[in-house]
């Protein structure tokens, strides 16, 4: 074998050594990705577990959230407040979430009942009032759009009932 035959194997071999790198990094890249949106679901139920645990131990924010979202006629101006904030802080988590999703760090399977609750919340009377104010301004523009465009199509087969949370 001349030298320009051993420069010909030596080609081979190196271009099937790169074809294994290839397919190992693309294998690689998969698995990231899926631990990057495992990582990303965990962190979300973590800071909604977090977000409703509030709830648990402060059972005044947990009457006003239920009036907020049943009767929010009932609630007097602290308490409105008190709701809108907590309902503030739940859309922040709901358009993190919708940013996950949207860039693939999110599945379907987790988004679903997130969106489906945020639209049960939205057919209550005091989140759409206080949404078609200026405050949404503080959300960003696509999310402002979702809320808006998509949201509404999206089936909720949830609404807040106060007779859901008993334990008979």
């Amino acid at each position: 074998m001349t030298i320009q035959d051993w420069g010909a194997v030596g080609e081979l071999i190196g271009s099937a050594g790169v074809l294994v790198s290839l397919i190992y990094l693309s294998v690689q890249i998969r698995l990231v990705r899926k631990q990057t949106t495992l990582d990303s679901e965990l962190h979300l139920t973590d800071q909604m577990s977090r977000h409703i645990e509030q709830m648990g131990r402060d059972p005044e924010l947990a009457r006003i959230v239920e009036l907020a979202n049943t009767n929010p006629s009932q609630l007097n101006e602290d308490e409105s407040r008190r709701a809108m904030w907590w309902q503030i802080s739940f859309l922040h988590m709901c358009e993190g979430l919708y940013h996950r999703f949207k860039n693939g760090h999110v599945s379907r399977d987790a988004w679903a009942p997130y969106e489906r609750g945020l639209a049960g919340l939205f057919e209550t009377g005091f989140l759409p009032k206080w949404w078609a104010t200026s405050q949404k301004l503080l959300y960003t523009d696509s999310f402002q759009k979702y809320i808006d465009e998509e949201l509404p199509k999206v089936a909720s087969k949830w609404k807040y009932d106060s007779a859901d949370t008993s334990t008979d």
